[in-house]
């Protein structure tokens, strides 16, 4: 028999006198609770971004002045990464992208997204971070690859190249 105390949606009893065995069925909600809102993703963000910026990287670099030398502490840019957020937030980065492709944080994480990108690029550009480390990490590159198909060499009927049997 079910205490009276309990409220009826909690009652593990059934009118027999069985124990109810389905508490599934009592949960509102199937699945983890989201850790960040919208709202708090993007607060969470704005505290970041404003952590990246007070706490700057700092490198020793010497110093000449009238004949004398000394080592001082210099500033540097530290570069936003998508990796270096995610672990701010204490989430993985396959959350983040699970949370990205929701309609509620879609827009929230684009613009979170464009942010960083655009951090890397100008920093990069005004050369306060390494250009090509920051081009490889955002996908850009400037080469140009010639090539035959597939990868293979390309050849050009009627050039003997250097090392070539004639043939």
């Amino acid at each position: 028999m079910a205490d009276e105390g309990i409220p009826k949606e909690f009652d593990c009893t059934k009118p027999d006198g069985r124990l109810n065995q389905q508490f599934w069925k009592q949960r509102s909600k199937h699945g983890r609770y989201k850790k960040y809102t919208p709202e708090t993703l993007w607060l969470s963000a704005v505290d970041w971004f404003q952590w990246m910026e007070d706490n700057p990287l700092e490198a020793s670099e010497i110093v000449k002045f009238k004949g004398g030398a000394t080592i001082a502490k210099v500033p540097k840019l530290r570069a936003m990464t998508l990796d270096a957020f995610t672990l701010y937030l204490d989430i993985s980065i396959s959350t983040w992208h699970n949370y990205a492709k929701q309609s509620d944080y879609e827009e929230v994480c684009e613009r979170i997204n464009k942010i960083i990108y655009t951090q890397k690029l100008t920093g990069a550009a005004a050369d306060l971070l390494n250009s090509n480390i920051i081009s490889r990490e955002l996908g850009l590159h400037d080469g140009l690859k010639v090539g035959g198909i597939d990868g293979a060499p390309l050849k050009i009927d009627g050039i003997n190249w250097v090392g070539e049997d004639e043939n």
